[in-house]
């Protein structure tokens, strides 16, 4: 490689599993990446997690994996900083953050993630009103913060996991599948089982998407070796009672018989929702939603209208852990592939 192609940094946006991966992959192609990060602490949601499906891996020891070798290469990683346009400069980018810092770049890749679907939208869950209420990324910051979750286990008699929240509903404008929310769910249960072995722990399902290396085997664990409950039918309704337990409305749609429940706490599976960016909107999706599209989802699923910015991981859409770091990998191959191919010129 020449001098003249490393004389600019790569930048990559976003730090998750997606963004850590492509920077791996460009720092041993032998460019020198530069990460800008918006959060204050790198790992993207993977920094919030517990463990992670179906082997119970713990989410920082694969976070340091990740971020080992970045910082032993000294590459730049500047936290606390938004990117908020990009626009092509003499064949390179520019781009710059909401302070006002602009960088000269000659590519790009983004991954910047998702956002958690809001579970408030949900009025009739009662979630940030109902205290026994929580959504599955609390249970996971909990539970990697403290080990256990502010109930008592002597007074913990059942739990609820409810699948689908914020996906596959109309209602919400979500009508796709968030990929990892069952598995999640059947992972969750274990949890609350070994937390609170002697409750009853039901999960409520549209159906069950167990589609990854592990995931029915994990599945089947849940129930025969943990004894949870799973009763496939949407949950039209929860209400708190004087007690603070939780009462829940439902049908069991394999028997087609009502159900009334009530729960010590109940636990929502929320989806994944895309973020909108103004200057990707030649990418944006004919579905209505604000993950970023790319124009065939053959053999450009990393490309965008730039050509030397790519795209990847969870940003595109819902992703499990182990997608976005090979998607990040092959958005950083694609874009050394194309600035080779302008060098030659």
């Amino acid at each position: 490689m020449t001098n003249k192609q490393t004389q600019f940094p790569i930048a990559v946006i976003g730090s998750g599993p997606a963004g850590l991966a492509a920077a791996n992959t460009l720092l041993a192609l032998g460019h020198q990446p530069v990460i800008f990060e918006k959060e204050k602490i790198t790992g993207g949601k993977l920094s919030r997690w517990h463990q992670l499906f179906p082997g119970f891996i713990s989410a920082a020891e694969i976070q340091e994996q990740l971020i080992g070798p970045l910082k032993k290469a000294s590459v730049k990683i500047s936290t606390e900083t938004e990117v908020k346009t990009m626009k092509p400069d003499s064949g390179g980018l520019e781009i710059e953050t909401a302070s006002g810092e602009k960088i000269i770049a000659k590519g790009a890749v983004w991954a910047s993630g998702y956002t958690e679907f809001d579970a408030r939208r949900k009025e009739e869950y009662g979630y940030g009103l109902y205290k026994n209420v929580l959504t599955s990324a609390d249970v996971e910051e909990m539970l990697a913060k403290d080990g256990k979750l502010p109930f008592d286990s002597a007074d913990v008699k059942r739990i609820g996991i409810l699948h689908c929240v914020g996906s596959r509903d109309e209602k919400v404008g979500n009508t796709y599948c968030s990929k990892v929310c069952c598995i999640c769910a059947v992972k969750q249960a274990i949890e609350m089982k070994k937390l609170y072995p002697s409750a009853e722990v039901f999960n409520f399902y549209m159906d069950l998407r167990l589609f990854g290396k592990g995931y029915e085997e994990l599945y089947r664990e849940a129930q025969m070796d943990w004894q949870v409950n799973f009763i496939r039918g949407r949950v039209s309704e929860l209400a708190e009672d004087q007690q603070g337990k939780i009462r829940m409305k439902t049908e069991d749609t394999l028997t087609g018989v009502p159900m009334k429940m009530t729960l010590d706490f109940v636990i929502l599976m929320v989806g994944m929702e895309g973020k909108r960016f103004s200057f990707l909107s030649e990418n944006k999706n004919t579905d209505g939603s604000d993950f970023i599209s790319y124009p065939e989802n053959f053999t450009g699923e990393n490309q965008t209208a730039l050509p030397n910015v790519m795209v990847a991981g969870a940003c595109k859409g819902p992703s499990t852990i182990v997608d976005a770091m090979n998607d990040g990998k092959s958005a950083a191959l694609a874009l050394h592939q194309y600035l080779i191919s302008q060098a030659e010129k």
